[in-house]
């Protein structure tokens, strides 16, 4: 399978998820204040810093990536380590400072990291 990808010796292979909308890239947004998120997003409705992620997962904390950057580009290297709780339907952010399209090699290694939860 293409989206396959083996991370310390496991294999990970995407789930079904939802389709983007016209426009929308799954995307890396950091922002001023509320952290960083991914998601589908259209970049180029980016207006006053402001803008809409579709089934937005807050990437509360990663590893194996020196930067938010490398970690949109390659992934992270230690998905169990990586604290991504469930994602959310729809966010609405403000005072967004970067949108970073991310690659298939990051989105499937996001999408590996195990549900987080406090308890």
């Amino acid at each position: 399978m293409k989206n396959e990808i083996t991370v310390d010796g496991i294999l990970y292979i995407p789930k079904t998820e939802a389709k983007p909308v016209i426009g929308e890239q799954y995307c890396m947004v950091r922002t001023y204040s509320a952290g960083v998120f991914c998601g589908w997003i259209d970049p180029a409705k980016t207006n006053n810093k402001r803008n809409t992620v579709r089934k937005a997962k807050r990437i509360h904390k990663w590893e194996k990536s020196a930067s938010l950057s490398e970690l949109a580009m390659s992934g992270t290297g230690n998905p169990g380590s990586c604290r991504v709780p469930e994602a959310v339907d729809i966010v609405y952010l403000e005072e967004i400072i970067e949108v970073i399209p991310m690659t298939d090699k990051a989105i499937i290694t996001i999408k590996s990291i195990p549900l987080w939860t406090k308890i």
